[in-house]
């Protein structure tokens, strides 16, 4: 549990309206409120402050009312939108999640986020490697990259690897694996900019 009961104010990132095209500054409000810094006894849950979070490019296709073609619900107006992030523990109540630990998984978009029962979250450790890798290197990215080069591409060396999206989060890392791996890789981006973010 929390040393003392207290409030602070807390900003969130609120999806106002959907989209029609490019997520613009009118799609979305910042709002702050109070957020109460402990937790009643039984509860569950885990109070988290933000330290890194993800803004990836599959949070615009949650920005739609329609859930068609969708693998995760779409995000509802009124509501923060959730993110992939990585946070400290400032309040516990659950049994093997304690004040003062890391952790990575989904949360509400604000600079506090109240997460019920722990959901989703898993433990990170900052000795083994900067918090930001957690969703990166190795977060959900990373482990695309290495499951797709190595449980379904699985190449030889000398073998010719093509990456499509070269400059994307995945593409990054897995044209780096397989040149490790000893193949000739050859990747696509879709843009001149681009060429200049991939490795590859």
């Amino acid at each position: 549990m929390a040393d003392q009961a207290r409030t602070v104010r807390n900003k969130q990132v609120i999806l106002v309206s959907y989209p029609k095209d490019w997520v613009i500054e009118d799609n979305l409000r910042i709002e702050e409120t109070d957020i109460h810094l402990s937790l009643k006894p039984g509860c569950g849950h885990v109070l988290l402050q933000t330290l890194w979070a993800s803004v990836d490019p599959y949070l615009r296709w949650r920005m739609q009312e329609s859930k068609e073609g969708l693998y995760a619900q779409p995000f509802q107006l009124g509501k923060p939108i959730v993110v992939r992030a990585v946070s400290k523990v400032i309040a516990s109540d659950h049994q093997e999640i304690h004040v003062g630990e890391f952790v990575a998984g989904p949360i509400s978009l604000g600079e506090y986020a109240l997460v019920e029962g722990g959901q989703g979250l898993w433990k990170v450790d900052p000795n083994l490697a900067p918090l930001s890798y957690y969703l990166g290197l190795l977060g959900a990215p990373g482990l695309t990259a290495w499951a797709g080069l190595n449980l379904i591409g699985e190449p030889k060396p000398g073998d010719e690897f093509f990456v499509s999206a070269a400059a994307g989060a995945v593409g990054l890392v897995v044209g780096q694996l397989a040149k490790l791996k000893g193949c000739r890789v050859v990747g696509s981006v879709g843009s001149d900019d681009k060429i200049l973010c991939s490795p590859i």
